[in-house]
């Protein structure tokens, strides 16, 4: 059995019980790629969409306040899959979905695996 839930990802993972979960999969706005017109957050003193943050540091923050509530739902022997691009800024990778890797590794997470996704002809 599975159930989709559509709404505000902080919100709707508030009202979920703890350790409930078995797996989550998610691909999340990414970084200053579009606006994805949704109600935004109240975050850390400002209205935001994740992904219009201002810095990848400040889209690393926001997604770990999300992220710290997925940790709280899923199960102990659950697995949570996380689908994120890279970014670029005048020409270079930024290192976005690395950052939050290590700073997901650094609150508790378990970090057991980086599939590349190439797509040659997107």
């Amino acid at each position: 059995m599975y159930s989709l839930i559509h709404g505000n990802s902080l919100e709707e993972l508030k009202k979920l019980p703890g350790n409930s979960i078995h797996c989550i999969v998610t691909s999340p706005p990414y970084l200053g790629l579009r606006d994805y017109s949704l109600p935004k957050t109240k975050w850390i003193n400002e209205e935001v969409v994740l992904g219009n943050e201002s810095t990848p540091q400040k889209y690393v923050e926001h997604s770990l306040e999300i992220y710290n509530e997925v940790y709280r739902v899923l199960r102990r022997d659950g697995t949570f899959w996380l689908n994120m691009g890279g970014f670029r800024q005048r020409g270079q990778l930024l290192g976005t979905p690395h950052k939050l890797a290590l700073a997901l590794q650094n609150d508790g997470w378990i970090w057991n695996s980086d599939i590349v996704w190439n797509k040659s002809s997107p």
